[in-house]
């Protein structure tokens, strides 16, 4: 409950320009840069849980999400498991119009 807080409050908006910029060439390479940079981080936590941000999660913005794996918790430090790799069939693409 409450996840999705701009659809359940109606302030969710369909921006047609923003939808273009993404699927533009440019915007295709802007997502596979934050994925390169995100390495297969797939969990965030909110400005509330910034106390629990290890120096190895990444953040875009000082004022957004911050990113870390699947399974770390707080006080864990630096993840050590398995880094999910799947991230990479979106690059292929990608990387072939360079």
């Amino acid at each position: 409950p409450g996840q999705y807080e701009a659809v359940t409050k109606g302030t969710a908006q369909y921006m047609p320009d923003l939808a273009t910029e993404l699927m533009s060439e440019k915007g295709q390479r802007k997502i596979a840069e934050a994925l390169r940079q995100l390495q297969g981080r797939t969990d965030f936590k909110g400005q509330s849980q910034l106390p629990f941000k290890d120096p190895s999660d990444l953040m875009f913005s000082e004022k957004g999400n911050f990113f870390h794996y699947l399974g770390q918790t707080p006080g864990s430090g630096a993840y050590q498991g398995e880094i999910n790799s799947d991230y990479t069939r979106f690059l292929v693409e990608v990387d072939d119009e360079s």
